[in-house]
């Protein structure tokens, strides 16, 4: 077990960032609990807190097919360094894809076990809320946090130019009635579809859907590498920040009703972004019913699973380095570092995006590991 001191962030505590996507007013910690058994899997897992007492927002965030958390370790410390507990797991997807339905039920038991945590005298004692639990999804990791929100069991999620497989989203659309942010990139290619016009209007209120003016599929991650967009086509990475942008105001505006974030919601900064056309193809419905702009919180969790965790072997090896891809390519200072105090790692990346596989066609899928494997050999010993 690891606990690792991020000091995230240049202003003054209780000063609030110019925009959502920027950090927040809280040093950050990471906790590394091992490997956490979540419906019966054992699953690496980070946990971004703030360090300071709660209780705060709990929210999960999953990374698309082939990847780890650590693709993900920017918005999670931002979302830390504003509030929230954020667990960042390597889910168990591979060659085959994803089981979707369970990594629905695996995201629920990680919600469930962090609860159990918080109710102890560990890490995370009082760290979390229950009653405000939220989740994040990119690619077919949009597409199991889709499916953990059938039937109701958090306050709020944020899909990440998610992928639907064999209709998995489309048949249960209708059951997702929970207050949903679809953030759709532009670029089509082999890794995204149609959701944001199958799924998402089949979605209940209040949702919004978006979609990043010039973004590829890839865009969403944080830190990043290049062998993404050649197998899921090429965006626009200084896009990124934007998806974290809307992300962050919406579970700020449902998990912690955060007036300030309700003009990304629905209001003045919202049209703004649409008007300087880094976003368009905007829907939204009852909007103004959500917390931050004065409403009631939209009902608790109460998820109730039997979890257990298996503790770290200690060796100083977290989930950054237990990835289903391995060696992706890409920096080990872009990663996260639990075991040393450090800056996150910058919002503006100069690496190309790039994502999970989500659905991409088998010969995608061989070439983005055969081009891993090659970056593998050629990258010298660190």
């Amino acid at each position: 077990m690891r606990i690792a001191l991020t000091l995230f962030l240049v202003l003054a505590p209780g000063l609030a960032a110019a925009a959502p996507e920027d950090p927040g007013p809280l040093n950050t910690l990471i906790y590394e609990p091992g490997t956490v058994l979540a419906d019966n899997v054992e699953i690496p897992v980070q946990v971004h807190h703030p360090d300071g007492p709660g209780p705060f927002p709990v929210v999960t965030l999953m990374h698309g097919n082939l990847r780890t958390g650590r693709y993900h370790a920017v918005l999670a410390q931002t979302l830390a360094s504003r509030g929230f507990v954020v667990l960042l797991p390597d889910m168990p997807c591979g060659l085959s894809g994803c089981d979707h339905e369970a990594n629905a039920r695996q995201l629920q038991a990680l919600l469930a076990w962090a609860v159990t945590e918080s109710a102890g005298s560990g890490a995370l004692a009082g760290k979390i809320d229950g009653t405000k639990q939220g989740m994040i999804g990119h690619s077919y990791g949009g597409l199991g946090t889709f499916l953990s929100a059938r039937p109701n069991t958090v306050q709020a999620i944020v899909l990440f130019d998610p992928k639907d497989d064999l209709g998995a989203a489309a048949n249960d659309a209708t059951m997702v009635d929970v207050p949903s942010a679809h953030l759709m990139a532009t670029n089509r290619g082999a890794c995204n579809d149609d959701w944001g016009t199958a799924v998402y209007p089949q979605t209940g209120a209040p949702h919004l859907r978006i979609r990043v003016v010039g973004s590829g599929h890839c865009d969403p991650e944080d830190p990043s590498d290049s062998l993404c967009p050649l197998a899921c086509g090429r965006g626009d990475r200084s896009t990124t920040p934007i998806f974290r942008r809307y992300a962050i105001a919406f579970l700020g505006c449902v998990l912690q009703a955060d007036p300030s974030y309700a003009p990304y919601i629905g209001g003045a900064e919202l049209d703004a972004d649409q008007t300087a056309n880094r976003l368009d193809q905007v829907d939204q419905a009852e909007l103004l019913t959500l917390p931050c702009q004065g409403a009631a919180p939209p009902f608790d969790a109460g998820i109730s699973v039997d979890t257990g965790v298996v503790p770290s072997d200690d060796t100083g090896t977290g989930p950054a380095d237990q990835g289903l891809l391995g060696d992706t390519g890409a920096s080990p200072d872009a990663g996260i570092r639990p075991d040393a105090a450090s800056p996150s790692p910058s919002p503006t990346d100069d690496a190309e995006g790039c994502t999970s596989l989500g659905g991409a066609a088998l010969p995608t899928t061989l070439l983005l590991l055969g081009l891993s494997a090659f970056r593998r050999r050629r990258t010298p010993p660190q």
